[in-house]
């Protein structure tokens, strides 16, 4: 009988294969919550080391700066009118995991003894709220349970 299956491999395969690993191994580094990937990195798990806990919470930090940044860039604001991509809710769903990333991050530095790092801390949730302020979507009531702790 004559073969009748695929005798070659195809070459359209090897992409597809890459893409399948990536999306494994991203699957592998978050945790088993069903919540965004910043709200997962947020919230340190017994398992972590300092080092991952602080790699994890400045990535949650960053990534609300990040998203903060393109809504200014938009030129959203809170009550601006016309179409847009952005809301309040979508921002306070950034929002979210930043406070118990800067805790983590406060604590994990001040366990070390590494005072000098808190500095830098202070200046990312400076920077967070400046651009809340520039968004019109914070009060002072707002961030202070947060930044100031």
């Amino acid at each position: 009988m004559p073969p009748t299956s695929r005798s070659h491999k195809s070459t359209k395969s090897v992409p597809k294969v890459d893409e399948v690993a990536d999306g494994i191994s991203n699957i592998k580094l978050r945790t088993k919550s069903t919540n965004s990937k910043a709200e997962s990195t947020a919230k340190a798990t017994p398992q972590e080391s300092p080092a991952d806990k602080l790699r994890n919470s400045m990535v949650v930090v960053n990534e609300a700066s990040q998203t903060l940044s393109s809504a200014v860039k938009s030129g959203w604001k809170l009550g601006s009118e016309g179409e847009s991509d952005w809301s309040l809710d979508r921002i306070s769903k950034a929002m979210a995991p930043v406070p118990g990333a800067l805790t983590t991050l406060r604590s994990v530095y001040r366990e070390q003894g590494k005072d000098e790092k808190l500095v830098d801390v202070e200046r990312a949730a400076l920077g967070v709220v400046s651009k809340l302020n520039g968004l019109r979507v914070v009060s002072f009531c707002s961030i202070e349970s947060w930044v100031f702790h």
